[in-house]
């Protein structure tokens, strides 16, 4: 992990960062798998693969409010949910419900920011074929004077507008944590959103 301070002035607290004059940057690179020991509390009983992050905080500067930006993406993603205690069991129905959640096959690709009173979130998951969904979300007009504490009653009013997309794809070819059983054919789907939340 590698981080950057660029004149911040200490000490640094939640009420500190509306007034940052400086910059301050995270960057690196996680292996999931050896952070088994905080899974449990995730209800996740297994994790491997690489989550890689960027996020900077940009104080203020020649009359500009504080930004925020982030990155997220993983790579070779595994994730296994915790198994429910029901004991043994010879019943196969009872065996496949109870079965832990999976997540394999799939990756993400997460950008999330603040400026100017605009917020934004993109991002896409994907698989060795290509994209499997992707989307974006704006809110605009958000208070500028507390950028980095908007009360979550400014998002809901806030115009919103959004947009999600599932390119085509043949339903046999999906990853087996979305592919439906017993049914064939192809799936697209676009939505779009405009308003507000509330």
């Amino acid at each position: 992990t590698e981080i950057t301070l660029r004149d911040v002035r200490p000490p640094l607290g939640a009420s500190d960062l509306q007034h940052l004059s400086g910059d301050i940057a995270v960057k690196g690179e996680l292996d999931l798998s050896q952070i088994q020991s905080l899974l449990p509390r995730t209800r996740v009983e297994r994790a491997q693969g690489q989550l890689r992050y960027d996020v900077k905080l940009a104080g203020q500067r020649d009359g500009q409010r504080p930004s925020f930006h982030a990155h997220l993406e993983s790579r070779s993603l595994v994730l296994v949910g915790q198994r429910s205690d029901v004991g043994q069991t010879t019943d196969a129905e009872l065996a496949r419900l109870t079965a832990p959640w999976s997540v394999r096959g799939i990756d993400v690709n997460l950008d999330a920011g603040l400026e100017g009173g605009v917020a934004d979130v993109r991002g896409k998951l994907f698989d060795q074929q290509g994209e499997l969904v992707t989307w974006n979300a704006s809110w605009r007009d958000l208070p500028e004077q507390r950028a980095f504490a908007i009360p979550t009653s400014a998002f809901l009013r806030a115009p919103f507008q959004a947009e999600l997309k599932v390119p085509a794809r043949a339903l046999e070819q999906l990853p087996a944590t979305l592919r439906p059983n017993d049914i064939e054919g192809d799936l697209a789907l676009s939505v779009k959103a405009e308003g507000s939340l509330n």
